[in-house]
């Protein structure tokens, strides 16, 4: 089996590079799983890029996403359909996507594979009080789309260590069987104030592609703002 680990990244996510990076090299792999890191760099020139290119680091393959007069949120899907697209034309059975402020726990990819699930993820925390849960319980709320900063009290009554059917889950640590990927491209509406993550979860419902969650992998989030500067959605990256 292979798996393809994704991320897409910037200069500015440096900050968490080696922690996700030893966190990642942690990962216990099952008998026979094949583990390839493939990364999408959208910074403002190719430093980064070069950077990330080095031997040392172990990567499969790094792309250079170049956000010149695109948005930020056009600039981020492009970045997941070069990784999705390189797993898809390589022949990779998953895609595991950990976004690049996640420190994965190591048991974190053993678990999710034993689910056999097409979309399954493990769940994070935004900021030290909040989890981020950008799902809704199916059950109970229906099928609307929804993105929740949700209380740490009640998040502790979701994540009860069971694997739960959600709406829709984050992106930051998420393993993906490639043949969702036929049906579904990463997509981005500049009238719209989402990202691709939120339409991703909305095209799995429209796919009809069930949404699950381990809720006893808490993954670790270090988190900061995803520019260097603050800006719109819709503005586009003059410094690019």
């Amino acid at each position: 089996m292979k798996i393809a680990l994704t991320t897409i990244t910037y200069e500015g996510k440096h900050y968490a590079f080696h922690d996700w990076l030893c966190a990642i090299y942690a990962l216990a792999l099952p008998e026979g799983v094949k583990l390839d890191i493939i990364v999408a760099d959208n910074s403002k020139n190719k430093a980064y890029y070069q950077y990330l290119s080095q031997h040392k680091w172990g990567f499969k393959k790094v792309i250079y996403s170049n956000p010149k007069n695109k948005t930020q949120v056009e600039v981020m899907a492009q970045s997941q359909n070069a990784v999705t697209d390189y797993a898809k034309l390589n022949s990779y059975d998953y895609i595991f996507n950990v976004e690049a402020d996640i420190i994965v726990k190591p048991e974190t990819l053993t678990k999710l594979l034993s689910h056999q699930r097409q979309v399954v993820g493990g769940l994070y925390m935004h900021g030290t009080n909040l989890q981020k849960i950008l799902m809704q319980d199916s059950e109970k709320d229906g099928y609307e789309i929804a993105t929740w900063n949700v209380e740490a009290s009640y998040s502790m009554i979701v994540a009860n260590g069971k694997l739960k059917r959600f709406h829709s889950i984050g992106i930051g640590c998420l393993l993906m069987q490639i043949g969702i990927f036929e049906h579904i491209r990463w997509r981005y509406d500049n009238n719209q104030d989402c990202y691709p993550d939120s339409l991703f979860n909305e095209d799995l419902v429209r796919a009809n592609i069930p949404v699950f969650g381990d809720t006893s992998l808490i993954q670790t989030h270090l988190n900061q703002d995803w520019a260097n500067n603050p800006h719109t959605l819709k503005k586009t990256l003059k410094n690019a």
